[in-house]
C-alpha cells in the first residue's frame, strides 16, 4: 500500500507533515518495522482464547451454542494471527492506546467491548491524519479490513456533545449499509454519553433533529437539510466532517453523484472531506480529485493487492446454462451452519431464482432493491441475526457492497457481474466476494460458468486482480461441505 499526499502550491507546512506521516505509516504498516508484537504476545493472547474454549467444553455445552462458541473463537484467533502478520492488511504497529490515534477513554472502552484488540492497517494509518492533522482524505483499502472503524471512530472524536446540531454526516449509496454504520458508530459510542446517530433513510426520520452524527442516503440527507432550512429550523452550519461511504458510487455518474454534490454544497466550506473504498475506477478518481479540496491526503492500493488472500476463488464449469441449477443445487446440500449469498444480475432473475430453490424444498431468502424499505429491513434483520431462519439469500447487486453478516462464509456468482454495455466488472466482483473472508476470517467464492463468454469474463478478473481462479469440477462439489467445515481451523 502506498500514501501519497496531494498539495496545491499553497499547502501549508502542517499538511505536508501530515503526508510524511501518513507516508510514514503507511511504510511502516509495509515492512513491519518500529514496534512488530513478539510471538511471545501472540502466544499470550491465543492461550486466553483457548482457555475460553476450554471452559466451554468443560460446561458440557452442547449442540448449536457449543458450535457457535467454537466458530467464535476459531474466528478470533485467526484474526489475532492476521493482525501480527506484516504482510496481512490487518496488520499495524500501533495499539488503540497509541497517542498518535488519540482516541479517548470512552472511545476505548468502545472498541474493546466490541472485542476489537488492535487497529488494522487501514485505521492506524488513517486516524492521525484525520483526527490530529484534520486533512482532507481519499482512502482505499481491501474489502472487510476496517474502513468502517477508521471513520466511525473519526467522527465519534470530532463530535462536541455541547454542540446541539448536526456536525459530521456519512452518506451511504443505500439503507443497508447506513443502517450498519449507524448501528456500528452507536455500538462504539456507548460510553461516551452521545445520542445515537440520527439515521436519515427512506421511511425513517422526517426531520433533522439534534444528533450530533448523522447517518443515512444522500437523496433523504438532502431532503431533510432542504427541509429544516424551509422552517428555518436546524441548518448544516455546524458540520464539520462529511464522509462518503463506498465513495466510488457516491461520485461515480451512474451512480448518486448529483445529489452527494448537493449536500457538499450545503456544507461550510471547511467542513473536512473523507472518501473511504475498496475500488475506485479511474474515471471515478479523477473525479474523486476535484471533489476533495486540497490539500489533501491520499491512499491507494495497487490493483493486485485488492483481492483478499483469505477468499478462496473458484469456478465450476457447468456444461449449459440449463445445468447451471442442478449445479447450484448440488452446492446447496454441502452448505453447512455458515450462511451464503447468491448473486445474480436482476431482480426478475433473483426471485425467479429463489422461488425455483423454494420449490425444491430449499430455505432461501430473496433480497433487492425493489423490496419496500419494511422489507428490505425485515430479511436484512432475519440474515444478520445468528438465529435467524435465513442462511441463504439470493440477491442482486445491491447486496453486493457495505454488509457485514457474521459467518457468511460462501458467495455465489450464479451471475457473473456485468457492466451496463455487457463487459466484465471487476469493481462489482471484488465488491461481491467480499461479503465473506472479511476482518481476517475466512470464505469461499464459486463462479458458474457455462460457455466460452462466460469463462472469458473469470479469466478478465483472473488477470484484473492477478490471482488466480481454481476449477472445482462437478464431480468434486461434495468436497465443498468439507472446505467450508474446515474454514478457520
Amino acid at each position: 500500500m502506498s500514501a501519497a499526499a496531494s498539495s496545491s502550491s499553497s499547502s501549508s507546512s502542517s499538511s505536508t507533515a501530515a503526508a510524511a506521516s501518513a507516508s510514514a505509516s503507511a511504510s511502516q504498516a509495509s515492512t513491519g518495522s518500529g514496534g512488530e508484537a513478539t510471538a511471545d504476545k501472540l502466544a499470550d493472547d491465543v492461550a486466553k482464547l483457548s482457555v475460553g474454549g476450554d471452559e466451554a467444553d468443560k460446561a458440557g455445552k452442547a449442540g448449536s451454542k457449543e458450535e457457535t462458541r467454537l466458530e467464535e473463537t476459531t474466528t478470533e484467533l485467526e484474526v489475532i494471527a492476521e493482525q501480527y502478520d506484516p504482510a496481512s492488511p490487518l496488520y499495524s504497529t500501533a495499539g488503540f492506546e497509541d497517542p498518535e490515534l488519540q482516541l479517548t477513554p470512552e472511545l476505548l472502552k468502545g472498541v474493546y467491548a466490541l472485542k476489537f484488540k488492535r487497529p488494522s492497517r487501514i485505521q492506524a494509518t488513517t486516524l492521525p491524519i484525520i483526527i490530529k492533522a484534520r486533512q482532507h482524505l481519499i482512502a482505499q483499502a481491501q474489502n472487510g479490513t476496517g474502513k468502517t472503524g477508521a471513520f466511525a471512530l473519526s467522527m465519534l472524536r470530532l463530535v462536541d456533545p455541547a454542540v446541539k446540531a448536526p456536525q459530521a454526516l456519512l452518506i451511504c449509496p443505500t439503507r443497508e449499509i447506513a443502517r450498519k454504520n449507524a448501528a456500528v458508530i452507536d455500538q462504539m459510542a456507548q460510553f461516551t454519553g452521545l445520542p445515537k446517530c440520527l439515521l436519515a433513510v427512506p421511511d425513517t426520520a422526517s426531520e433533522v433533529a439534534d444528533q450530533p452524527i448523522v447517518v443515512g442516503t444522500a437523496g433523504k440527507v438532502l431532503q431533510l437539510f432542504q427541509l429544516a432550512a424551509a422552517k428555518k429550523k436546524l441548518s448544516p452550519a455546524h458540520v464539520k466532517m462529511l464522509v462518503l461511504d463506498e465513495a466510488d458510487q457516491m461520485i461515480d455518474l451512474q451512480g448518486q453523484q448529483s445529489q452527494t454534490e448537493k449536500v457538499k454544497k450545503l456544507l461550510p466550506p471547511s467542513c473536512q472531506i473523507l472518501l473511504f473504498s475498496a475500488t475506485y475506477s479511474d474515471v471515478v478518481a479523477a473525479f474523486a480529485a476535484k471533489f476533495v479540496p486540497q490539500p489533501r491526503v491520499e491512499i491507494r492500493l495497487k490493483r493486485q493487492e485488492l483481492s483478499l488472500e483469505s477468499v478462496a476463488q473458484f469456478y465450476v464449469q457447468c456444461g449449459a446454462e440449463a445445468n447451471k441449477f442442478n449445479v447450484l443445487d448440488d452446492i446447496y446440500g454441502y452448505l453447512g451452519t455458515g450462511k451464503s449469498v447468491i448473486f445474480v444480475q436482476t431482480r426478475d432473475k433473483a426471485a425467479a431464482l429463489a422461488k425455483k430453490l423454494t420449490e425444491q424444498d430449499h430455505v432461501v431468502g430473496f433480497f433487492s432493491a425493489e423490496l419496500t424499505p419494511q422489507q428490505r429491513d425485515a430479511v436484512m434483520d432475519d440474515f444478520e441475526r445468528e438465529q435467524g431462519k435465513t442462511r441463504v439469500l439470493v440477491a442482486t447487486n445491491v447486496l453486493s457492497r457495505g454488509v457485514d453478516v457474521k459467518n457468511l462464509t460462501l458467495v455465489v456468482n450464479y451471475e457473473l457481474p456485468l457492466t451496463q454495455d455487457g463487459k466484465p466488472d471487476p469493481e462489482t466482483y471484488l465488491h461481491r466476494i467480499g461479503r465473506t473472508g472479511r476482518f481476517g476470517a475466512s470464505g469461499i467464492a464459486i463462479n458458474l460458468v457455462h460457455d466460452a463468454a462466460s469463462m472469458a469474463v473469470v479469466k478478465h478478473f483472473e488477470q484484473y486482480y492477478e490471482k488466480k481462479v481454481n476449477e472445482l469440477k462437478v464431480t468434486e462439489i461434495e468436497k465443498l461441505g468439507e472446505m467450508l467445515a474446515n474454514l478457520g481451523r
